[in-house]
């Protein structure tokens, strides 16, 4: 089996659902320490990561990464952004939440409005950020709602792969394994009082997340419908289909989240055309209160390039 072309579609067809595939070999951006920025990964040499140690320290670089995060203006409408890498055996989740977070601060300028949580078997990321967890994340989340001001939306991006009944795999090595399931993400976000937020999940089957009708605060886009498997997740690709549709096509051409939401579609739609895939049928459900928290982060930013 040749690991440079392994779709998701290929991952959910083995023996017992989801399986380890392999460790990364093959990482070429780097975020460095708070300023967003790409520079020369070394991979010449194998890294074999020490596992217990890597927990042990979990917590010095959680708290080390919270104390970088800004708190909003109060009065001024500000992008705040979770960046979820979720599994650490498929390269193209974390060149994703990399690549995403270049492009949002391009667009919207984020400052140091942002975590990454990063499962990654590359070395310098270890040091530099925490790892992907139900529990990582839920800390992220309170951070957030804490710095937030009421005018201010979240964008959190989930990478990795997904499941119709397990939801999002977190995935560093082969003891750590667990799922996000969508009552977990939906208290993780009323327990965190973010004021808004925009979740955009771009794995297979992660409609299971978007919820029957809008919620008033939290918004939902998916890559595929929850009986459906996205695709791009090739260890040889920068972004899956979608994040390629939404964050490098659509997003700086975009002045709204209407806009955002229908490039978002037609370039979705060109991808899975040119590469003859089955629809993956992407869910957005993003009430009318997240449109216009997000439209006043649009607008503040067009004000400001005028």
């Amino acid at each position: 089996m040749n690991l440079s072309t392994i779709k998701c579609s290929d991952i959910n067809k083995m023996p017992g659902g989801y399986r380890r595939l392999s460790a990364l070999l093959g990482m070429t951006l780097l975020l460095a320490s708070v300023t967003i920025s790409f520079a020369d990964s070394d991979l010449d040499s194998p890294f074999i990561p020490d596992i217990p140690n890597i927990r042990r320290q979990q917590k010095d670089i959680l708290e080390r990464s919270k104390h970088l995060v800004d708190a909003g203006i109060p009065g001024v409408a500000e992008l705040f952004v979770i960046g979820v890498a979720a599994d650490a055996d498929s390269a193209v989740f974390e060149e994703e939440v990399r690549a995403a977070l270049l492009a949002l601060d391009t667009r919207f300028t984020l400052g140091k409005r942002f975590l990454l949580l990063l499962n990654s078997y590359r070395e310098q990321t270890l040091s530099e950020w925490p790892l992907a967890s139900k529990d990582s994340l839920q800390e992220a989340l309170i951070l957030m709602g804490r710095k937030m001001n009421e005018e201010d939306v979240l964008l959190l991006l989930l990478s990795g792969h997904g499941d119709s009944e397990e939801g999002l795999f977190f995935s560093f090595a082969e003891q750590e394994q667990e799922s996000l399931q969508p009552g977990d993400l939906y208290g993780f976000l009323n327990a965190a009082s973010i004021p808004a937020s925009l979740t955009v999940a771009t794995g297979c089957y992660t409609g299971v997340f978007a919820p029957l009708k809008a919620l008033p605060a939290h918004g939902f886009i998916t890559a595929a419908s929850k009986d459906r498997r996205s695709f791009g997740c090739q260890h040889s690709r920068q972004y899956t289909y979608f994040g390629e549709a939404f964050f490098l096509k659509a997003l700086p051409q975009a002045s709204s989240i209407e806009a955002l939401i229908e490039k978002t579609m037609s370039y979705n739609r060109e991808l899975e055309d040119l590469h003859q895939v089955t629809p993956a049928k992407p869910v957005f459900r993003v009430s009318l209160e997240v449109r216009r928290a997000f439209n006043r982060i649009f607008e503040r930013r067009e004000k400001h390039a005028q």
